[in-house]
């Protein structure tokens, strides 16, 4: 199990298109960066993304966390890009 202080580490995970900026329990908004100078990006992109960061933290973080109060309560904030 994480600490309290470890739960608050910084995490920063890449995947095919965006990188994934929050903290180890997600408890503050997930920063999502788009490689490049990228400023539209398709919802299949940003899709594909997201599951695969939502996979490996389940398979990586979830099992050593406490009383995670699931994804419908995790912000997200897009990084000077928008979904199209």
């Amino acid at each position: 199990m994480l600490t309290d202080l470890d739960r608050k580490e910084p995490l920063v995970h890449g995947c095919n298109y965006v990188t994934f900026h929050t903290n180890l329990d997600l408890s503050i908004p997930v920063k999502v960066i788009p490689y490049g100078s990228t400023k539209e990006m398709s919802i299949q992109r940003y899709s594909q993304d997201l599951a695969a960061f939502i996979s490996w933290w389940n398979y990586f973080v979830l099992k050593d966390l406490n009383g995670f109060s699931g994804f419908s309560n995790v912000e997200f904030e897009f990084e000077n890009f928008k979904i199209i």
